[in-house]
């Protein structure tokens, strides 16, 4: 279980990018614990040490591309993208134990991994505020209930994803 828990937070991270690039998004940065992978300003990917998040945890990000990405369907897309890819692994590795005959020490681990994407994306899916940290069911239900925030943090993630892809602040756009 506790094992599982990075790959697990690597998939979840996977989902959101999947989500946003099928809603049209461009990838700008990816992150889980300290390694972190970005798009510079020459449009190459590179791999880099970027400190720590503190405990584990990690960030997809994607910035809108013209008009795909910012409606409020989109941004849900998003942030459901990372608990359904966690949720869509719980079910495969169910499935697998179930139908398939295998040793005891696999079905275990399997289990184990399963729990592991199990408790990621049902707990992703509680809406938390804690700390600046918000869980992607409080990004969600701010979206739902259309609150100030939901607007705030859209604009605080592109912000962020400009940012980390090394465009300057003075070229920001208003």
């Amino acid at each position: 279980f506790l094992l599982s828990l990075w790959p697990n937070i690597v998939l979840h991270e996977a989902g959101h990018a999947l989500a946003g690039l099928a809603r049209g998004m461009r990838a700008i940065a990816f992150g889980v614990g300290p390694l972190r992978c970005e798009r510079g300003g020459d449009d190459r990917w590179r791999w880099r040490n970027g400190g720590g998040i503190r405990g584990i945890g990690g960030f997809a990000a994607l910035l809108p591309h013209g008009d795909r990405g910012l409606s409020r369907g989109d941004q849900m897309v998003f942030l459901s993208g990372g608990p359904l890819a966690n949720l869509l692994t719980t079910a495969v590795l169910a499935a697998l134990v179930t139908w398939l005959p295998m040793p005891a020490w696999l079905a275990g681990t399997m289990i184990g991994v399963a729990l592991g994407a199990a408790t990621l994306g049902f707990g992703n899916l509680i809406p938390l505020h804690v700390q600046g940290w918000r869980s992607d069911g409080r990004g969600l239900l701010d979206l739902f209930r259309r609150t100030p925030d939901a607007a705030l943090q859209l604009q605080i993630n592109q912000l962020m994803a400009l940012s980390l892809a090394g465009v300057r602040p003075r070229d920001w756009p208003a």
